[in-house]
């Protein structure tokens, strides 16, 4: 985790000269946010066997089928598409995910900076963001059960 915080202190210096850390703070939240979605996701499909048929991700795809049954088709119109955010807890968190992937670009400050250094540090940053979120729900909320299980170094 110290080695986290201090990429994400090393690429924060990357911000412009005339913006602040302010300018980038509905961005970064968001990319946050969307980390700390992702991290539910993997969790969701690796170490959330207890917490129901919705999260359960190993056979929770089944909820968008009718009697959780592929043969008998879809359990309501859109549910194996655009409607399959609402049959279990992976397409959920994946479409909250991409949600606020788009609202961070949306949210972030233009930059004249365009030089190629800037560029990688700023991009460093926010991935430093993102996986600070995501090393949050996966890593520290929902811990692993079995030793070995963790790939992440805390």
């Amino acid at each position: 985790m110290k080695k986290l915080m201090l990429l994400m202190l090393l690429a924060f210096s990357s911000v412009s000269y005339g913006q602040k850390i302010k300018d980038y703070l509905p961005s970064l939240i968001c990319t946050f946010l969307a980390g700390s979605s992702d991290g539910l996701r993997d969790a969701s499909m690796y170490r959330m066997d207890g917490y129901g048929k919705f999260w359960n991700g190993k056979n929770s795809w089944s909820n968008k089928y009718k009697n959780n049954d592929m043969r008998q088709g879809p359990a309501y119109f859109g549910s194996t598409s655009f409607l399959a955010f609402t049959t279990d807890g992976p397409h959920l968190s994946n479409m909250v995910t991409h949600q606020f992937n788009g609202m961070a670009v949306a949210f972030m400050p233009s930059d004249e900076n365009k030089k190629f250094g800037h560029v990688v540090l700023k991009v460093l940053a926010y991935n430093a963001v993102r996986q600070a979120g995501h090393s949050l729900v996966y890593g520290l909320i929902f811990k692993p059960k079995y030793p070995g299980d963790n790939p992440l170094p805390y």
